[in-house]
């Protein structure tokens, strides 16, 4: 049971009361190296200590040759049952989230280690000098699990719990292990899509347009806000993969959070106008309120010339010179004309959408199946319409299939190059494109690889592999490209992985976390 400051109070300590129990804090025994922590941090770790039941979750992923299905059957005597998302207004069922302290997460703000890059809380979400503007960034942290991956004739297990639990070989999720072996009672996750916020530093903050980038480019983007700062690699998908696992009892993405992976629409402005704050369609269509759009002559990819990545923010039915037209308002600075030879076509989403989920649950805006919103799993948003570019993951092509390098933490990356990287795996040589079946995560480096082939969205992973050609020249050197964006469709989700570009490469769909 977790410690708490009242009879059933959820949560972490009143400013004012963790203020008056400095004190008290700082001589509490159990937590190694208390000289590097915080009041705030021995505060959060004996919350997050003291909540440990010892419990141990273990889930069979079957291998595809045995069983096909996306299911991943509970191998406990006791299971409470798996969780079903939430939106804005209709609620799911989480009993983990409710009943577990490792599953429950908070929005905090944090810097990183110069020297290793750990993110460390400053301070959390209700306190005065919490922000969401300005030279600062928003995460969620969680507490610290520990896991194992292992294989077996027919299928893989996976373990995951709240304690150490030395007997079984579990290992401590590694954003929560400092490179001098320090092991802290939480981790932090970028909670958003990084963002180009007022100082000029991309930066995770709600409200923010997603930036478009690469991995050369993140080499040195992220480094703009000091040491340590090199944005998150190719354990985020890897991360929201064993939440998923876990909780939803599948492997497969697609049967719980669609993403916004279906939301490509385009349309010609209806009527022309002077001096306004909305378009007018001449059909309704799938348009989202809360969804971006641009608005000029171009296309998807392209900016607006009249409007660009401007929200949604009310729909309504009007009729002018007895034509009925659907209008989108738009939260614009100021008012355009537009003329019939204008276009309006969707964009990824600003940061944020997903605050409007009920409480602390997974979940979508509106829908999760439909593929039209953001999804967030343990309070880390993804899936905006755009895809998350690794900044440390890099493909290395080699007679045709792919060799995957991982920049473990602590070690500086490089561009065009992975100098000093680990050797996560090699995947299967795919000789064309196809869905995948399972994922192999590697331990060391909390990185993975695709590892056998599938047939469709609805078996195994059910997501897509872009092998990046077969003709490729051994060497040739490609982006870790996952999730998919906004025109992707069923082959979206959790365990995709797009080869096809080369280290610079940017492009609108090219997105990324700090």
């Amino acid at each position: 049971m977790s410690v708490h400051l009242s009879e059933g109070e959820i949560g972490f300590p009143s400013y004012s009361q963790m203020e008056r129990l400095t004190e008290a804090v700082e001589e509490i025994a159990g937590i190694r190296d208390t000289s590097s922590m915080s009041a705030l941090e021995h505060m959060i770790g004996i919350q997050f200590i003291a909540g440990r039941t010892g419990k141990v979750w273990k889930r069979k992923i079957w291998k595809v040759g045995t069983n096909t299905t996306s299911d991943c059957p509970a191998m406990d005597e006791y299971e409470e049952g798996f969780a079903t998302p939430f939106t804005d207004s209709v609620a799911g069922n989480d009993p983990y989230m409710d009943n577990y302290e490792v599953f429950r997460w908070e929005h905090v703000n944090y810097t990183r280690d110069a020297d290793d890059g750990t993110a460390r809380v400053v301070t959390l979400e209700g306190y005065p000098d919490y922000k969401t503007e300005g030279a600062v960034d928003v995460g969620t942290m969680l507490p610290t699990f520990w896991w194992k991956f292992e294989e077996h004739d027919t299928y893989y297990e996976l373990y995951f719990s709240d304690s150490p639990h030395d007997e079984l070989g579990l290992i401590p999720w590694k954003d929560a292990v400092k490179t001098n072996g320090l092991v802290l009672p939480y981790f932090i996750v970028s909670s958003y899509y990084s963002g180009n916020a007022s100082d000029n530093r991309w930066r995770s903050q709600p409200g923010l347009v997603p930036i478009s980038t690469s991995y050369n480019t993140m080499v040195t983007k992220y480094q703009e806000k000091g040491d340590g700062y090199w944005g998150a690699g190719s354990d985020l998908a890897l991360l929201a993969w064993i939440y998923l696992v876990v909780k939803y009892g599948t492997k497969n993405s697609q049967k719980v959070f669609k993403g916004c992976s279906s939301y490509n629409l385009t349309a010609n402005v209806a009527l022309a106008e002077t001096d306004v704050r909305h378009v007018k369609v001449a059909t309704l269509g799938s348009w989202e309120v809360g969804a971006q759009v641009c608005i000029g002559p171009g296309a998807l990819g392209t900016p607006g010339s009249k409007a660009d990545r401007v929200t949604i923010t009310s729909i309504e039915q009007v009729t002018v010179d007895s034509t009925t037209y659907f209008q989108l308002n738009l939260d614009l600075d100021s008012p355009i004309s537009v003329t019939t030879e204008d276009k309006v076509y969707t964009n990824p989403y600003r940061a944020g959408s997903t605050d409007k989920v009920m409480g602390h649950y997974d979940g979508s805006m509106t829908s999760n199946t439909s593929g039209h919103f953001p999804f967030r799993i343990s309070g880390i948003e993804l899936m905006n319409g755009q895809a998350v570019i690794a900044s440390d993951t890099v493909i290395d092509f080699l007679n045709n299939h792919w060799k995957v390098f991982k920049a473990k933490k602590g070690v500086a990356h490089v561009q065009n190059a992975h100098t000093g990287y680990t050797l996560v795996g090699e995947c299967p040589a795919f000789t064309s494109d196809g869905y995948v079946a399972n994922i192999l995560p590697d331990m060391d480096t909390a990185g993975y690889i695709h590892e056998e082939r599938g047939s469709s969205d609805a078996l195994g992973t059910g997501d897509y592999h872009y092998n990046g050609g077969t003709e490729v020249a051994d060497g040739t050197l490609r982006q870790w490209y996952s999730l998919g964006a906004l025109n992707s469709g069923s082959l979206a989700g959790l365990c995709y992985v797009l080869g096809n570009a080369g280290l610079s490469v940017s492009a609108w769909d090219y997105g990324s976390h700090d």
